[in-house]
């Protein structure tokens, strides 16, 4: 369970939101068969800077899918 404080900014708080959203869409995908269960956003990440600048892309999911990569 998350619970933001009263110190957050609305701005962060809809940048938490729509994180949120995104992954949930991103869950429908797998659930739907659209991306494998093995090989997802949400099973490779994080996606770390070295990872994002190979060469090769070989994974079923764009490189510039993920805003929220490290």
């Amino acid at each position: 369970m998350v619970e933001p404080t009263e110190s957050e900014t609305l701005e962060e708080l809809d940048r938490f939101i729509n994180a949120m959203i995104a992954i949930r869409e991103e869950i429908a995908k797998v659930q739907s068969g659209e991306w494998p269960q093995d090989n997802n956003p949400l099973k490779n990440a994080p996606h770390t800077a070295a990872a994002l600048l190979e060469s090769e892309w070989t994974r079923p999911y764009t490189r510039g899918l993920r805003p929220f990569c490290t």
